[in-house]
């Protein structure tokens, strides 16, 4: 579950919210949907990992432009880009073993003795 402390700055409770939605709402359930067998439902999740890592970078500059005018400095990156690219990874290797299933039932029904 999300706790947040009582003392934090507002953009580093929204950067925490943020975060929260995109890695446990958004990114895992893409994750957890990539054991299925249907190709186009893969390549989808591909997909929208690859706008949600993109989506990420957008709000790393929000932000940062937000954590300026809030005088405190220092490098704002959320956590969620980099789960989201291990997702876009995985979803990758998640079509080629389909893709390879399926040359193998190939190559299995060329060799029948017909």
């Amino acid at each position: 579950m999300f706790i947040l402390d009582s003392f934090q700055l507002p953009h580093e409770c929204l950067s925490q919210s943020i975060e929260n939605l995109l890695s446990e709402r958004i990114c895992q359930p893409l994750v957890d949907r990539l054991n299925s067998g249907n190709p186009g439902q893969i390549v989808q999740i591909l997909a929208n990992c690859e706008y949600f890592e993109k989506a990420c970078h957008g709000f790393d500059g929000l932000l940062m432009a937000q954590r300026m005018t809030a005088s405190s400095a220092g490098p704002m990156k959320l956590a969620a880009a980099d789960k989201f690219v291990a997702a876009r990874k995985a979803a990758e290797e998640r079509i080629f073993e389909l893709i390879r299933s399926k040359i193998d039932d190939l190559t299995d029904t060329a060799e029948y003795d017909w």
